[in-house]
This record gives C-alpha cells, structure tokens and sequence, in this order.
C-alpha cells in the first residue's frame, strides 16, 4: 500500500544565520517493490518557508557546514564493526526511483556573496517551481517550470527541460525590470565603472549541456533591452 507523510516546520540551520525552514512537507504515493528495488514517491509538495545561503571570503559556501561530518571521539572508541559480506555481482541489483512530481510555492530565498570586495545580496520571492520525472540512478530530461520575482518587482520566468545530471536546460528564460545595479560588485576592480542605475528586459531561448569536463556549453538567442541606463 502506499504511503503518506505530512510534516510541519521544519528547519535544517546551517552557519551562524543561514538555514531553510518549510512551512509545510507532503509526501505522498510512497512506495517500494522489494523484488524490482525500487522505490516511488507520487508527489512531493513544498509550501511556505525560506532558504538563506551566503558565500564566504574563502569561497565556500554555507551548505557545505551540512556535509561536513562530525569527528568521532578517540578518548572513548570502541573497535569499528565488521562491514557487511559483499554481494556478488549476480545479486547486485542499483536501487531504482522516481519521484513523479514535485511542487514548491511561496518560498522566499535569500543569498549574501561575502566573497567579493563589496559583499551583495540576491532575494528571490514567491518561487513557483514544477517539475517530475526525477528518477536515478540515470537522470533523464524532467519538465520545468520556474516563477519567482527578484527583488520587489522585477518577474523571472523559465520554462523547458531540465536534465539535472550531467546538466542540460533547453527551454525559455525571461525577466522584466532586472535592476543591473545588483550586478555591480560582481565588476572587475580594474573597470572604473560604476552602475548607478537602469533595468534589464530579456527574452532567451537556451540550450545548454554540460560536457565531460564539466563544462557548461551551448547557445542562446532571443531579446534583450536596457532602461534608463545609468553609469559613471
């Protein structure tokens, strides 16, 4: 039979001040076949809550504090247990899964770069985002819809195919009223210009895959303006 799972507040912290908390969790459809391993979850539903993540001066970023795994205390150890016998690669069967669906909304994200000479902040409000088809342990292309505003009142839309591993997009992309002033602290110090003011419009096509090298490549056409441009 399936399963369902409802939670409430949730809060994974992380750093001194960055952390995500969710409003509410579902899951539902969960389910598992011993014989084919594989598990399957119908539907996972994300409403309400926040995520802040900052980058510090070294680079690294906050999330990484989650990875980071706790030392054992050597003053009082006991012997590591004998690890399990091996399969035999006749028995060895990956686990298969699929999550058929996946809906975020009213999530707020916020994220500090204290990396650069003159740190900057990015928000995002109201993050909409659908997708499914997110399946292991080979990826394949997922539907995408993204919609969020940045800022107070700048929209930005994204619609297409999604690969997340190794990642690939082929779809739209579109923001209205961008104001390129956030995009200041990110020149380069020897470019004596500075961005007093002036948003962006843009309209892509995008068709982007990652390489073997890791490298993201592809292209890009579309529209893209400037208002009330300002610089010194």
């Amino acid at each position: 039979h399936d399963i369902a799972l409802s939670l409430q507040k949730l809060a994974a912290p992380f750093g001194a001040t960055d952390g995500i908390k969710l409003a509410r969790l579902d899951l539902t459809g969960i389910g598992y076949n011993q014989r084919q391993n594989r598990a399957e979850v119908g539907e996972i539903k994300l409403a309400g809550g926040t995520v802040a993540l900052s980058r510090e001066r070294d680079g690294s970023l906050s999330p990484q504090a989650l990875l980071v795994a706790k030392q054992p205390d050597e003053t009082n150890s006991s012997p590591a247990p004998e690890p399990p016998p091996k399969q035999k690669k006749d028995d060895q069967q990956a686990l298969a899964w699929l999550v058929k669906q996946i809906n975020v909304s009213g999530l707020n994200a916020g994220f500090k770069d204290n990396s650069l000479t003159e740190p900057a902040s990015l928000n995002l409000r109201n993050i909409r985002l659908a997708t499914g088809n997110l399946q292991g342990p080979v990826f394949k292309p997922m539907p995408f819809t993204f919609n969020a505003s940045y800022g107070k009142h700048a929209p930005i839309r994204a619609q297409g195919s999604l690969t997340p591993q190794p990642f690939a997009y082929q779809g739209s992309l579109s923001f209205s009223r961008l104001p390129i002033s956030d995009i200041d602290p990110y020149l380069p110090d020897n470019l004596h210009v500075t961005l007093m003011g002036g948003t962006l419009d843009s309209r892509l096509r995008l068709n982007l895959r990652q390489d073997k090298t890791g490298t993201l490549r592809g292209s890009f056409s579309g529209n893209t303006g400037l208002r009330s441009f300002h610089a010194v």
